[in-house]
């Protein structure tokens, strides 16, 4: 079928038993039907991890501004080439921290969903809160792996039987930290 200026698109319609009817549309005419119903499958499995990552993590939350930039309300769209110099390399400076922040995240909520996927039970041994939906012989979301590490890493950080090369970070980055603080304090 052709739609939208003469592009060719295919459409598929699908009936589930219990789920009822859907059409899905793909511009890849080419595609089988098992590939689109996988890929629309897929595609919300990405919207769910996108809503994950905002929800557990924050992944999303970063927000940033500029005092090189003249806070403007005019929604005029703004022209970076048109801008000085100084003002461009703060942009792109921006830009890549917003971009590292966002990475950052995304290989965390990564790690949150492999820990979930191997470590179960130890989640759900840490996880303190009540949830109705707890069942403890299914997968814990990202979200309840998440309380599980806050609640865990005290644990961790006071057990001295093995010092591996993570807790020595924490504790350096810590120390270096507190010394700061204990320095602004005192003056």
């Amino acid at each position: 079928m052709r739609v939208n200026n003469g592009l060719l698109c295919k459409f598929l319609w699908v009936i589930h038993q219990v789920k009822g009817s859907i059409i899905l549309c793909s511009t890849d005419v080419e595609i089988s039907d098992d590939e689109l119903l996988l890929a629309y499958a897929l595609r919300f499995k990405i919207e769910v991890s996108y809503k994950q990552a905002i929800h557990s993590l924050g992944v999303y939350a970063y927000h940033f501004w500029s005092k090189n930039f003249k806070n403007s309300n005019s929604k005029k769209p703004v022209i970076i080439s048109d801008l000085p110099d100084k003002v461009k390399k703060s942009f792109v400076q921006k830009l890549n921290t917003f971009r590292i922040f966002i990475q950052t995240g995304l290989i965390a909520q990564g790690l949150l969903q492999y820990l979930v996927c191997k470590q179960p039970q130890d989640i759900w041994a840490n996880f303190s809160y009540w949830i109705k939906t707890k069942k403890l012989n299914y997968f814990p979301s990202e979200w309840v792996s998440c309380i599980a590490l806050k609640n865990a890493l005290s644990e961790y950080l006071a057990d001295n039987s093995e010092m591996s090369i993570f807790k020595k970070f924490l504790f350096k980055i810590s120390s270096f930290y507190f010394k700061g603080l204990d320095e602004k304090i005192v003056s």
